[in-house]
Formats: C-alpha cells, structure tokens, sequence
C-alpha cells in the first residue's frame, strides 16, 4: 500500500510540472511547463549530490522529500538576446528554440540553499577529447544520455525561489499577458536574469537574479568590488538598459589582448562609465571579463565539480 502511494504521489508531481507554469497576471514561466520527467530517475543520485555539498558545511542531509521540484526553472544558457535593437516574445521564441535544456534546482534545507545546474550528458567530439584528461573523458561518457550535475554552489543560507520573485515582481509591477524565459549568463556581470516580453517591444523588462560574486550569490553594496556592476533587486530594467551593459562587455572583451583573463564581473581595467536609464539610479563601468573569459571560467568550475560528483555517485 505504501508503495503505491508513493507510485501515485511521484504520477501526479510529474503531471503538474508538465503543466503551464502561470505567474500572476496569467504570465508563463517558459520551460517550466515541460520539465523531462527522466529527471526523477536521478533523484537517488541528486539526493547523494546535495547531501556532499551540505556536508561541506556542516549542514544535516536531506530525503527525497526534501526536494521541492516545483521550483525548478529551465535555464537559457549561450543565448545571445542582445542583438536587435527591440526584443519581442516572437525573438525570443527564435533565439531558444533548439537549445540544449539546462534545469536549475534550488534545494533548501537547515539554513543553507543547494543550487544545481543539471544536463543530461552527451558525446565529446574528438578535438574535445584531446583537451582532456582521461579521467575526464571517462567521466562525460559514463554520464551520456542521463541528467547529471554539471555545476553546483551552496550558498550558506535561505535563497528565495526564482518563482516566487518573479510573481513578486510582476504583481509589483502590474504586468499581465506576458512571458517569462530565465536567461544564464548573459553577460560577465549577471549569471542569472527574467526576460519578460509579450510581442510588444516596449514592453519587455529584464529582472536581474543573480549578479556574479566571488561566493557566487547577489553581490551586497559592502562586498562589491572595485568597478564592478550594481544592479538592484527586484527591479525591472528596460532591454537597451542591460544591452548597454552587454554591448560594453563586448567591446571590452574584443579590445583584449590574446590569453588574458580576469575574475568574474571584474575588469582588468575601466572604460568610460554609462548611465543606465532607470532614474539615474545606477552606475556601469564596463567590464573586461566578459563572455569569452566567462565560457571558460564556467566550463573549469564544472570539469572541478565533476569529481565530486563521481565521488558521490561511485559511494
């Protein structure tokens, strides 16, 4: 009997994540709403996963029913949405379609929040092959054709839900009929951001998430770092407001010479600065570590945490 309540508990979560995810305002969340359900044929191993990272500090370990996967959101990863002058729902539809599926999955437990970024792995190329250790190599092709974890962080306390700010943010803000897609990286500064657009241009608005850091999480005024970008929390900014950010990112990074490198949202040096339309609030200094640098940063933190992963599933 136990057994199949189990069985009818597991049927139903997976009915209502490939359910339209609504925000307030009859707003979708995109990718939500057709979330792969061989993602749960994971969960022994995602359980061991988390529990690794929380042992790191200290924290108790959770059980399957800890993980709440109605908060898991589909992530845009490489997708260059600034190349237009306006953005619409219709670009966006474009720019994300074909896209390898990326999900981030916050697990919060004990004070501390486990943020995992899960693919399902695919074959190296041979030219990939060669950059890499054996190790290496054997570790993407035991994870071909199944979710694995393929970057993770633990921030030290309580991270609000993705969804639940952004339905904040949209009440707020007394937005309606639109769209939400959850973007990864789209610049140096910003790891994650919420596009949310409808086919009419001037309405798309960018809602900032999470800002890089030398902890990973959203950079404090008092932690900043000399010439690094501040963008407010919970605030909307018009798409030329982040295109000029992402457009000084570029330019930056074309200006440097070849092999340099920099920490994440840090420049190596200063442009002029640029005023971002939002009341004047806010201050942006280019950065030089841009996208070019980021793909590499990330692409390192992920071969670093496969071995923990490898750790974790091996035990």
């Amino acid at each position: 009997m136990k057994n199949k309540i189990i069985a009818i508990l597991t049927t139903c979560l997976i009915l209502l994540n490939c359910s339209p995810v609504l925000a307030n305002g009859n707003n979708i969340i995109v990718g939500s709403e057709t979330i792969d359900k061989t993602i749960f044929e994971q969960e022994d191993y995602i359980v061991d996963y988390v529990n690794d990272m929380l042992g790191e500090y200290d924290k108790s370990n959770i059980e399957k029913t800890d993980i709440d996967y109605s908060k898991i959101i589909r992530e845009f990863v490489g997708v260059d949405i600034f190349q237009d002058d306006v953005l619409t729902d219709n670009k966006m539809q474009e720019y994300t379609a074909n896209q390898d599926v990326y999900y981030v999955l916050p697990v919060q437990y004990d004070g501390a929040t486990v943020l995992s970024t899960l693919k399902i792995g695919e074959p190296l190329d041979d030219e990939t092959k060669k950059t890499m250790s054996n190790e290496d190599v054997e570790f993407y092709e035991n994870r071909i054709g199944e979710w694995y974890i393929c970057f993770s962080n633990v921030r030290p306390r309580i991270v609000d839900n993705y969804k639940d700010i952004v339905d904040r943010v949209l009440e707020k803000n007394n937005i309606q009929n639109s769209k939400v897609y959850f973007i990864g990286s789209p610049c140096s500064h910003i790891d994650l951001a919420a596009v949310i657009c409808n086919e009419n241009p001037d309405d798309t608005r960018v809602l900032v998430l999470e800002q890089y850091h030398t902890e990973c999480g959203y950079i404090e005024k008092s932690d900043a770092l000399d010439g690094q970008v501040l963008l407010e929390k919970e605030t909307l900014y018009t798409y030329d407001d982040i295109k000029t950010l992402v457009d000084a990112d570029k330019e930056a990074v074309s200006k440097l010479p070849e092999g340099s490198m920099g920490y994440l949202g840090v420049p190596l040096e200063s442009s002029e600065t640029t005023t971002l339309t939002d009341n004047n609030k806010i201050i942006i200094i280019s950065a030089v570590a841009g996208a070019a640098v980021l793909a590499i940063a990330i692409a390192a933190i992920c071969i670093a945490k496969k071995k923990k992963a490898e750790k974790v599933t091996e035990e």
